[in-house]
């Protein structure tokens, strides 16, 4: 099992080491929190494609982007 180094925070399977998702995030190993922060440190209004294939929210890359941060996309 490795450890991964999203933004700071030690996760493991995209959970944090409490067992819990982390908080206010969707994506399974912190992809969101990381774009958010580190990338576009917190911009609001932009665009995204989203390329998945499940329920768009569990494990949703794109989830928290479009939700509060105001984002659009297809």
């Amino acid at each position: 099992m490795s450890l991964l180094y999203v933004a700071g925070a030690r996760v493991k399977n995209g959970l944090n080491f409490a067992g819990k998702r982390l908080a206010g995030y969707c994506a399974q190993w912190g992809q969101d929190r990381w774009v958010i922060n580190d990338m576009f440190r917190g911009m609001r209004g932009g665009f995204f494609v989203d390329i998945g294939a499940f329920d768009g929210w569990i494990a949703s890359n794109t989830y928290v982007l479009e939700r509060r941060f105001g984002w659009k996309g297809i």
